[in-house]
């Protein structure tokens, strides 16, 4: 005869938890300049997320994934410029598992350096804050320059350089952005036979004179 209150007392704390859960858990929608981020918490803290997680740029979903107390867990996606794909990156395992929309295989023999998030994180950040040189404005200075980021096994960018220059006005102003990058940006280094290998990340930037 006991066996009708237990089933009931278990109903209870079932309702309850539930309950409980539905209300401790809170999306947040966040916005910084042209960038929009959509995630949930468990916690009073908004800033630990918890659950889903999906940053816009301009209403274009740039990063997809999800995060378990304020860490990024399992599938990322990352996209670039008319929501492409860049890669796909499994935070369970540490490693990718897609580059590209078209489901290219991963390489065993060599994998290409990612930034850790989508790809125009970077190139806006760049874009940004470079100080376009008054002088380059009064000379209709306009074009393309390639800056390139070496980054060490570990992820960690140790240097700069540009590979394809423009004016030296306009050179300057880029590497002063590049001495200044935020310490919390992490690459995935290139691969050479599954090892990670000295490499180097590539931001080409277009300047034009409206």
């Amino acid at each position: 005869m006991k066996a009708p209150y237990y089933i009931f007392t278990l109903v209870l704390l079932f309702t309850w938890l539930s309950s409980s859960t539905s209300q401790d858990v809170k999306k947040v929608t966040r916005n910084y300049g042209f960038f929009k981020e959509v995630y949930s918490h468990v916690k009073p803290d908004t800033s630990i997320k918890e659950g889903s997680y999906r940053l816009f740029y301009k209403h274009q979903l740039i990063e997809d994934g999800n995060y378990r107390n304020g860490k990024r867990i399992g599938q990322w996606q990352y996209y670039s410029f008319n929501n492409l794909l860049e890669y796909e990156y499994d935070f369970d395992s540490d490693s990718i598992v897609r580059i590209g929309s078209n489901n290219r295989i991963i390489s065993s023999v060599r994998t290409p350096c990612f930034y850790k998030g989508s790809p125009l994180i970077p190139y806006l950040f760049m874009v940004d804050h470079v100080n376009y040189p008054e002088k380059a404005v009064d000379e209709d200075i306009s074009g393309r320059i390639v800056l390139n980021l070496m980054i060490d096994k570990n992820g960690k960018v140790y240097g700069y350089y540009i590979s394809e220059k423009l004016h030296p006005l306009i050179d300057k102003a880029v590497l002063k952005v590049a001495s200044d990058l935020p310490d919390e940006w992490e690459f995935l280094s290139a691969t050479r036979n599954g090892a990670p290998i000295k490499s180097e990340y590539i931001i080409p930037l277009e300047f034009e004179i409206d």
